[in-house]
């Protein structure tokens, strides 16, 4: 899995209007880490496989959409989300 720093950014944002003090522990955390693919790891289980109190998906993935709605803000969209969105527009496309 790669994590662009732009999106491990406005990941850390969205977390940081969530839960202040998991997005600070966990930023440090990240970046202590030493390439993508470990950033990656460490910013998921810091999120959502914690022993408690997990972030809630559903309201991370609401916070993380305010965030980069605001076009001020960089994010590189992971290319296994493109992939799936251009996949799924064809699909519709070809039941047209």
């Amino acid at each position: 899995m790669h994590l662009s720093p732009l999106t491990a950014a406005a990941m850390l944002t969205a977390l940081n209007e969530l839960h202040p003090k998991i997005a600070k522990s966990l930023t440090a955390t990240v970046d202590a880490k030493p390439d993508d693919a470990a950033k990656a790891r460490a910013l998921f289980c810091g999120m959502f496989e914690r022993p408690k109190n997990n972030v809630q998906k559903g309201s991370f993935a609401q916070s993380l959409a305010q965030v980069i709605s605001d076009p001020k803000v960089p994010f590189t969209v992971p290319g296994y989300i493109e992939s799936a969105i251009q996949h799924a527009c064809q699909a519709e496309a070809k039941k047209a």
